[in-house]
């Protein structure tokens, strides 16, 4: 009987990990001359017996960022709000992640992407305009025929721009999100007709009002969360009705939250507590 093992929690668990505020400039130069990308064998289907025999993991990976999604508001909606619910009960949930530090957009989408720190990938700040300079599991995925797709965040462009066949830029304002997933949803029927698809989705909404309105416990907050995970359900009833969803590992993840108030970057645990939902349909 064949044993397989899939090499899932990676993708996002060890780049949720924050390294110790003690974490010294000798031991980050040291990290980073001897840094190996742990994603290495993230999108393989391991079979013991045919070791080096590389067989997709799924066809398609498709991330969902929800950006300044607070953990903690999340699982309290869940309580009353039967989409929240069903949104968390999909697929495997870990929802006790730390993001690294500072606690910013960019500096934490790099660190899911590389799988390791702001001292090692070198984006420390929302100002950082190049791309990595570190190994990541973008290029993983191009390495192994993985067409590289995004919509709705410019970072990941800036990032990966060596990498990307295609990318929709959205403007941040209303319906950032609909337009965002919309247009991801696109992509991924394009492409994945004729290659294997990394996509990469951004979605703004929670970060833009939680700026605006002063983050959790607002009822203009609370409500834009709900009315996006809608908008990531809908996504996955479309994909499930046009044979896509069985092809995919979908992965719906947050990189910061907010603290009363409408701020995040410090080590409040309500700003650096993140989550991730990883959903693989069984063929």
């Amino acid at each position: 009987m064949k044993a397989y093992t899939y090499i899932v929690a990676v993708l996002v668990v060890v780049a949720l990990i924050s390294y110790t505020s003690g974490y010294t400039a000798l031991n980050a130069y040291k990290s980073w001359v001897n840094y190996s990308n742990p994603y290495a064998g993230a999108l393989e289907r391991v079979r013991y017996g045919d070791v080096g025999v590389f067989q997709p993991l799924a066809d398609n990976l498709v991330f969902i960022l929800l950006d300044g999604v607070t953990v903690d508001v999340l699982l309290d909606l869940r309580k009353s709000n039967s989409d929240v619910d069903r949104l968390l009960s999909m697929g495997a949930l870990y929802a006790n992640g730390l993001s690294i530090t500072p606690s910013y957009s960019v500096p934490a989408r790099a660190s899911i992407l590389t799988g390791a720190p702001p001292e090692i990938h070198g984006v420390s700040s929302n100002e950082y305009k190049g791309s990595l300079g570190v190994d990541s599991i973008v290029r993983v995925a191009w390495e192994r025929g993985y067409t590289i797709l995004c919509s709705g965040d410019g970072s990941f462009k800036r990032f990966f721009r060596d990498y990307i066949r295609e990318c929709v830029d959205v403007e941040e304002g209303a319906g950032h999100g609909a337009i965002s997933l919309a247009a991801g949803l696109d992509l991924l029927r394009r492409y994945s007709n004729t290659s294997k698809v990394l996509l990469w989705i951004g979605v703004a909404d929670a970060d833009m009002i939680g700026h605006r309105v002063g983050g959790p416990a607002e009822v203009e907050y609370n409500a834009t969360i709900i009315n996006i995970i809608r908008l990531t359900l809908e996504l996955v009833e479309t994909l499930k009705r046009e044979g896509l969803l069985n092809k995919t590992l979908l992965v719906i993840l947050n990189d910061h939250g907010f603290k009363r108030g409408g701020h995040h970057g410090g080590l409040e645990p309500e700003v650096r507590r993140v989550f991730h939902i990883i959903h693989r349909t069984s063929r």
